[in-house]
């Protein structure tokens, strides 16, 4: 092997090495975050539930539904009253100004009904004011109450 190979060979270890370590860093920023993430979002959903059903409303373990798609990727368990129980699901809705994050409550039944949107100031929490019209909502509630219940505990 001549020099100039060797050079090659070193260069391209290097940037082998290099890519390696990032994707590496990445999946490990992934893997410790998820925990965080979960709960902030859990924090930030909770508010909506609780106005809906009342304080003692609690969301409890994040849930992947099998086979449900990429949409209903989030999901908490919800316990508390007896019409609470069931599955709050966070979905990315397109309104008119851009997505905005909601919550939607799918009953042990199957039902599908639409709580309200996370994070949004005092005077803005009406759907309709954020582009999310009725239509919109409507739409997402079949397809939430058309999903399939098997459910796998991610945490």
């Amino acid at each position: 092997m001549n020099a100039k190979t060797s050079d090659v060979i070193k260069k391209y270890g290097l940037t082998l090495l290099f890519l390696s370590s990032f994707v590496v860093a990445l999946a490990a920023a992934a893997f410790f975050t998820e925990r965080m993430y979960a709960q902030s979002l859990r924090d930030a959903c909770a508010p909506v539930v609780q106005a809906s059903f009342g304080p003692q409303a609690k969301l409890g373990k994040l849930s992947r539904i099998r086979g449900a798609g990429i949409a209903f990727e989030t999901a908490f368990e919800v316990s508390g009253p007896a019409r609470a129980r069931g599955t709050a699901l966070v979905v990315r809705v397109t309104g008119l100004s851009g997505p905005v994050t909601a919550v939607f409550h799918r009953s042990a039944t199957g039902q599908a009904r639409f709580l309200g949107l996370v994070g949004m100031p005092r005077g803005l929490e009406d759907p309709g004011k954020n582009g999310v019209g009725p239509v919109v909502i409507s739409a997402w509630e079949n397809r939430i109450s058309s999903i399939d219940t098997k459910k796998d505990g991610a945490q």
